[in-house]
């Protein structure tokens, strides 16, 4: 698999939670229909990882973790390194299909 994953998220982060993330471009979040600065394009998942255990695939888009809107792989990897040894990280999920819905990943 390729590692798209965006320059600024460590490897540590990609290792734990089994994501491999990019910024979405204009065009991506208009066909989408999501706002500016809204959302984080999924573009590989480490097989056996927490993501994919929680069924999270290529091409999804993470809308929200821990509550919170993210519209960066940056924002995302912050979320996700405050989030405390055993417990889960809360993401929002935007399937192609564009059916959101919430997938808990834990260490």
């Amino acid at each position: 698999m390729a590692d798209e994953t965006a320059d600024n998220e460590p490897v540590s982060s990609r290792a734990k939670w089994g994501l491999a993330l990019r910024d979405l471009t204009p065009a991506e979040r208009a066909k989408r229909k999501l706002d500016d600065e809204q959302g984080v394009l999924v573009t590989g998942v480490a097989p056996g990882s927490p993501a994919a255990e929680a069924g999270i695939k290529p091409g999804d888009v993470i809308i929200e973790a821990n509550r919170q809107p993210v519209g960066s792989a940056k924002a995302l990897h912050d979320q996700a390194a405050g989030v405390a040894e055993g417990k889960p990280l809360l993401l929002l999920v935007h399937p192609a299909d564009g059916n959101d819905r919430f997938a808990a990943l834990t260490q």
